[in-house]
């Protein structure tokens, strides 16, 4: 594991199960690193889903945990919806 991913392993565990937002300011101070490294290291996980970024408040949140598929789930038809084949 590189120290990228490391920090980023660190940042994430850093952030409330419950969705509340932190300030990048509060990360860097916790971990000791540079805004540019808070950024650099939730760039993965922010396209991933697994985080929020405010840019107004600079801050991250971590998403809603409990669903693979967490922002695409309503996407889905239910599984007793009828197939529409044409």
């Amino acid at each position: 594991m590189t120290a990228a991913q490391r920090l980023q392993v660190v940042l994430v565990a850093l952030l409330p199960g419950d969705g509340t937002a932190v300030p990048a300011t509060a990360l860097q101070r916790a971990v000791g690193c540079t805004a540019r490294d808070v950024a650099e290291a939730f760039d993965v996980p922010v396209v991933a889903g697994i985080v929020r970024h405010d840019v107004m408040s600079d801050s991250y949140a971590a998403l809603k945990k409990g669903s693979a598929l967490p922002h695409h789930a309503d996407q889905f038809p239910p599984e007793a919806a009828p197939i529409h084949q044409p």
